[in-house]
């Protein structure tokens, strides 16, 4: 049960910042969603096993990272939603580039096991980056330009639209990346059959950790009509 009480520990963690930020600066939202994308990056090649169902530990950030551009596009608009995406890609991407450069220098003999340590992480890393970059521009350029639909479409309350915009379109965007960054990360890592599952059981834990945060922010939006 250790696995699935840290899972939990965890989705508190994320929505304590989530509940606390959404109504701060905008740069504020910017420094979650790229905090969350480097553990992904770095992070996400873990692969465990909860409930019995074997997935790998970036789902929590990834899903924090969209609700954080939902976030962004309830109280600074749709530009700024697409700016993170942007400016969470090129973070990314700087990170590995760096991290890349400083590895590839030759350390003393005093730090060898720490630099094999940091060749085995980064290397991977690598990798794994490039899925989240990729899964991750293309699913929330997905996700902000369904949700800005849904919002011109359904005519609800704040909170309900909401809950439905934001929670459709995770569904649909969580598919997306979930193909996309399981395959660029894990084919040819996992066995086939193990890879599905990461990708079912990831997706299910997005879905519906989803509905469960949604359904505390979408408290803090005032209650009038679109």
């Amino acid at each position: 049960m250790i696995n699935e009480i840290i899972l939990a520990v965890i989705i508190i963690i994320e929505l304590i910042f989530l509940l606390s930020l959404n109504k701060s600066k905008k740069e504020w939202l910017y420094g979650f969603i790229i905090v969350n994308l480097l553990l992904i990056a770095t992070l996400g090649g873990k692969t465990v096993s909860f409930f019995g169902f074997t997935t790998n530990t970036g789902n929590i950030f990834y899903i924090s990272v969209s609700l954080a551009t939902y976030l962004a596009i309830e109280y600074f608009g749709a530009e700024n939603a697409y700016k993170s995406i942007w400016l969470g890609t090129l973070a990314v991407f700087f990170f590995l580039v760096m991290a890349e450069l400083v590895i590839s220098m030759p350390g003393i003999a005093e730090t060898k096991t720490l630099d094999q340590a940091m060749i085995t992480v980064f290397n991977k890393s690598a990798r794994l980056g490039l899925a989240s970059i990729l899964g991750y521009l293309v699913a929330q350029s997905f996700s902000i330009w369904f949700y800005q639909i849904l919002h011109s479409k359904l005519n609800l309350k704040n909170r309900a639209l909401f809950l439905v915009s934001a929670n459709s379109s995770n569904i649909l965007a969580q598919a997306v990346d979930s193909l996309l960054f399981f395959s660029i990360a894990f084919v040819g890592i996992l066995p086939f059959s193990m890879l599905w599952q990461s990708i079912l059981v990831g997706y299910s834990i997005k879905v519906l950790v989803g509905l469960v945060m949604t359904s505390f922010l979408s408290w803090q939006l005032p209650e009038k009509k679109q």
